[in-house]
């Protein structure tokens, strides 16, 4: 990276910029076009700059048989941009991104200046005409400065602002349908209700119970965190929200209106539980060092 300073300006957009060389540097229109929407400069605005303005810039050439190099203003803001971009994948920050186009495997965005790609199923709008030109919140998955590849994540980053817990009451929207059970969309991650969580009556077709578009509300049952992927599963449940067994099959209307009850109701059965087991184990351990104590008395008086 060098400062140099402005020395000239030719009529083609040229910049001819003294940087310290034994001949001046020539930086083309194409290279002082840094990005669509910065408020650096463009080619456009070249005539702009006047002589004895000073810029940094990157050398990018050999001197040529009469001595000059060619010197670059976008290389420099292109390798700044994937500085910036590298630093906020590690950190796992969230950035903002605006969308520039749609394709069929999700939407092409501008992330700090560079060209992104955001996977369909990280997207929490539906892919359309619509949603181009919007600024959306994102985190990167994958940012790869030697093969130009970044893509980013809207529910990654929005699962970040918005923390799911397990006995929390969530709302959702069936995405689609197994045979073993449904996949919901909770608004910024994908949870399972699984066929044996739906209710407490068997089910032996799924197609049966659930349309896709569907709202329900669930209970999340567990988190796991895969640690090779790094992955989240949620677990979800309307088994423990149902006032009567089968319900969610034959009035799922009244299991939706009282489902907060019903989760209050669930989690005090649960804790209660626990604390039963907990009384048990210190009961069990209470009655073996009594046993133990008594051994030692017999053994001492032998």
């Amino acid at each position: 990276v060098r400062v140099g300073e402005v020395v000239g300006v030719e009529g083609s957009g040229h910049l001819m910029i003294d940087i310290g060389a034994k001949c001046t540097a020539d930086c083309s229109p194409y290279e002082l076009a840094v990005f669509k929407g910065s408020k650096l400069f463009t080619g456009e605005q070249s005539s702009k700059l006047e002589v004895g303005d000073q810029m940094e810039v990157t050398v990018f050439s050999e001197e040529d048989p009469n001595g000059q190099r060619k010197v670059s203003l976008r290389a420099l803001h292109f390798s700044r941009s994937w500085d910036r971009m590298i630093q906020i994948s590690d950190e796992g920050c969230c950035c903002f991104a605006e969308i520039t186009g749609i394709n069929r495997g999700g939407a092409l965005v501008e992330v700090e200046n560079l060209k992104g790609f955001l996977p369909g199923g990280h997207c929490l709008k539906p892919l359309s005409q619509d949603i181009i030109g919007q600024k959306i919140t994102v985190k990167c998955l994958e940012a790869n400065r030697e093969t130009g590849k970044l893509i980013v994540s809207e529910r990654l980053a929005a699962a970040s602002q918005e923390k799911i817990e397990i006995g929390q009451l969530v709302e959702g929207v069936v995405n689609s349908i197994r045979p073993f059970g449904a996949f919901v969309n909770v608004g910024y991650a994908y949870g399972l209700l699984h066929i044996s969580q739906i209710s407490a009556t068997r089910i032996d077709n799924m197609e049966e119970v659930f349309t896709v578009g569907e709202k329900l509300k669930m209970l999340v049952k567990n988190i796991e965190l895969h640690e090779e992927t790094g992955k989240t599963r949620i677990s979800l449940s309307t088994r423990v929200l149902e006032p009567n067994p089968g319900d969610m099959l034959t009035n799922r209307e009244s299991v939706m209106e009282q489902a907060e009850e019903m989760r209050l109701r669930f989690l005090k059965h649960r804790e209660e539980k626990r604390r039963q087991h907990e009384e048990a184990e210190a009961r069990l351990v209470e009655d073996t060092a009594e046993g133990l104590d008594e051994e030692m008395e017999v053994s001492v008086e032998v």
